[in-house]
């Protein structure tokens, strides 16, 4: 039964493109202005609702005019060639967002740092936010560009005993090339905690930080060195927050809630969430 009903789904997704109404692909978000602009959104076999882009302004806007985020998210994929799906699409919209009308307009001061840039979607997206604002500092980007770091009882838990461990492989190289245009971007090789001391970093304040690790120890790793050097009023956003194959960092950044005193925690409703110090 049940692959009767993905077959039907998948038939179905078929169906709705052709016609106009697109399920999963942000390539499809800007259409023709009579076209019709839905999200479907399923777990498994189960059906729970439909999302209509047309309420949301930056979508009926970017008909007519480009809206800026819109532009900046379309251009910083194609140039990385990264998947694309709506749940990346919020947490990148709530990252400029928080840089642009909090870390920015609170002139919270300090560096930037991300841990995690996979093939840099979010680093171009960041650094591009950096250099409208003439950005002094440094940009600071950790990865170790050989996949996810090995994985503890933590991460194993549920959806994620499925994910292998090289996962997610990029180049350092290719970051480098995309990020030409960012003289303030520092990228940095290696493991997580370790790699940090590859960067002299240990006495510095930072006003926002992005963790994109995936596993528990590494989240917690993040957590630990750099809400220490964040800056009063300073974000931290986690990307794989409430994902369920990356239980470890959910377990993480709970326990780091639970044993520090915060200014403010907010936990997205699709993925990620946010700590201000």
């Amino acid at each position: 039964m049940k692959t009767v009903i993905r077959t039907i789904k998948e038939i179905a997704k078929i169906f709705l493109r052709k016609i106009g109404i697109f399920t999963h692909d942000p390539r499809n978000y800007i259409l023709p202005a009579k076209a019709k602009r839905v999200l479907l959104y399923t777990a498994g076999d189960e059906f729970y609702g439909i999302v209509d882009l047309k309420r949301m302004a930056r979508y009926r806007a970017h008909q007519s005019s480009p809206h800026p985020f819109l532009e900046l998210y379309y251009r910083a994929r194609d140039l990385t060639e990264t998947p694309d799906f709506f749940a990346k699409e919020t947490r990148l919209y709530t990252i400029s967002e928080l840089i642009q009308n909090h870390v920015f307009k609170n002139r919270i001061p300090g560096h930037f740092a991300e841990c995690g840039c996979f093939r840099g979607h979010s680093s171009y997206t960041i650094a591009s936010l950096l250099k409208q604002q003439n950005f002094q500092d440094t940009y600071w980007i950790f990865d170790s560009f050989e996949g996810i770091s090995e994985k503890t009882p933590e991460d194993n838990k549920g959806e994620g005993a499925g994910v292998p461990q090289n996962f997610l492989i990029s180049t350092q190289e290719h970051l480098k090339e995309i990020l030409k245009p960012f003289p303030f971007v520092s990228i940095h090789k290696g493991w997580i905690p370790e790699v940090f001391a590859t960067a002299p970093i240990a006495s510095e304040n930072f006003a926002f930080l992005h963790v994109d690790v995936d596993l528990y120890e590494p989240t917690k790793a993040c957590l630990d060195y750099f809400f220490s050097r964040l800056s009063p009023g300073g974000v931290i956003f986690i990307s794989n927050y409430n994902v369920s194959h990356w239980p470890g960092s959910i377990q993480a950044v709970d326990e780091f809630i639970a044993n520090n005193r915060t200014a403010f925690f907010l936990k997205n409703q699709v993925e990620g969430c946010v700590i201000v110090k």
